[in-house]
């Protein structure tokens, strides 16, 4: 639960307290972005050089700022860049040690960044391009949609992250049984030599993944086959899997 301390938020993952400014146009952390913190503050070491694709509020990335990495951060939503800049300032982390920028997908990343991060993760949006949602740079419920399938972000982070990678770097990210598992396993078969399933979570929908949303999913299941909503004590759920793929040395 987050509590008021001043004009922020407390955030805390695991023992780590993170203070946050919050924006109507970008979304707070969820249970999603914890789980995912929970995973990579075991996994984070200091002058590490780490990247985030999908910032929001900047959890993440100060979570490993805290930690002593230098990060490189990229979203879309040019509110989410400016307010993680301010998060990371107001927990008192050095301004050298981050570089918070606009970009759609991986289009921020300059080419003699190739081929350096020791770590690339993202907490991708999930949402499928039904129409349901109007694009508007000031709504963050805009850019929790992802392509026509909602796996724009996801498909990008299991076929491209790997070039941003340095050998035996690791990538990170949340495959959800909305997206579809099994293209999810496809993509990380064919695009990775190495890769497991580093932690598995039940999650109830939340608000955003309305009837609209619902049906969609289940007409899906219908053509394809493969279960993409869960009944769990009358309520509908969805099963996360968080990803750990490492690149070959």
């Amino acid at each position: 639960m987050q509590q008021q301390a001043g004009n922020a938020d407390e955030f805390r993952i695991a023992d780590q307290a993170i203070q946050l400014y919050s924006d109507p146009a970008v979304f707070s952390p969820t249970d999603f972005g914890r789980n995912m913190g929970l995973l990579l503050q075991d996994k984070l070491q200091a002058d590490q050089t780490v990247c985030e694709l999908g910032l929001g509020s900047g959890v993440l990335a100060v979570l490993a700022g805290l930690n002593g990495a230098n990060v490189v951060g990229l979203d879309k939503n040019p509110n989410a860049v400016a307010l993680t800049s301010k998060n990371w300032e107001l927990n008192g982390l050095p301004e050298d040690s981050a570089d918070f920028r606009p970009s759609d997908l991986f289009s921020g990343i300059k080419e003699e960044e190739l081929g350096t991060f020791d770590m690339v993760w993202s907490n991708p949006p999930l949402l499928p391009d039904i129409g349901a949602e109007t694009m508007d740079p000031n709504k963050r419920e805009s850019y929790e949609v992802a392509g026509p399938s909602g796996r724009l972000v996801l498909d990008a982070m299991l076929t491209d992250a790997k070039d941003l990678l340095a050998p035996g770097g690791k990538m990170y990210t949340i495959a959800t049984s909305l997206q579809g598992w099994e293209q999810s396993k496809s993509l990380l078969d064919d695009n990775w030599d190495s890769w497991q399933i580093a932690k598995e979570v039940d999650l109830e929908l939340t608000y955003e993944c309305g009837p609209a949303y619902i049906a969609w999913w289940q007409e899906r299941q219908k053509e394809t086959g493969e279960t993409y909503l869960f009944e769990q004590d009358g309520k509908l759920i969805h099963k996360l899997w968080f990803v750990e793929a490492t690149k070959s040395a």
